[in-house]
């Protein structure tokens, strides 16, 4: 059968930039910027306050002497340069069915992400939006992060999951630095 018929939900690919993608649940509106199909704005259906967030996945250069970038430690060796978009869009495929709404997107030749909601949830658990990436095969040498630029205000302070156990807050420090609030 074909993508559209899919038993369990509706399959749509968006290619061209006169289509606007948005995708909701119960509690959350998530629209997509035209120009480039990424995520640029969140907004809380029970109250109608919206967060702009512009999304860019960024290449680092790592360190190759001295103590060197791995799998714990992030060690870039000068400025980023944001990842190309082929064809300067994501190329995004849109599934919607009861339970879970999915945004597949293909980012450039690194990247795949898929942005879920989740449906019939309570509003802590169904406000949240999950964002799962793919990356590589990368370059050697090479660092890729994802920067979310939002409009909130946080006097500096965000949260880090530790290991999906617990949040743990932190401050931002001059010169891209964190370090213990208290």
């Amino acid at each position: 059968g074909s993508a559209d018929a899919a038993p369990h939900g509706h399959v749509s690919t968006r290619r061209n930039a006169d289509e606007e993608i948005v995708v909701e649940n119960e509690h959350v509106t998530l629209p997509f910027d035209n120009a480039t199909n990424l995520l640029s704005a969140m907004v809380d259906r029970t109250n109608g306050t919206t967060v702009s967030v512009s999304q860019h996945y960024l290449k680092y250069a790592s360190h190759t002497s001295g103590q060197a970038s791995g799998a714990y430690i992030f060690r870039p060796n000068g400025d980023a340069t944001e990842l190309p978009l082929t064809g300067g869009v994501a190329q995004t495929e849109v599934v919607e069915g009861p339970i879970v709404t999915e945004v597949r997107q293909t980012i450039g030749t690194l990247v795949r992400q898929t942005l879920r909601l989740l449906h019939g949830l309570d509003w802590l658990e169904g406000a949240a939006v999950d964002v799962a990436a793919t990356i590589g095969p990368l370059p050697v040498d090479n660092e890729i992060i994802v920067l979310f630029d939002t409009d909130l205000t946080t006097n500096r302070e965000f949260f880090t999951d530790n290991n999906g156990l617990e949040m743990q807050r932190r401050t931002y420090l001059p010169g891209g630095r964190t370090g213990d609030p208290d």
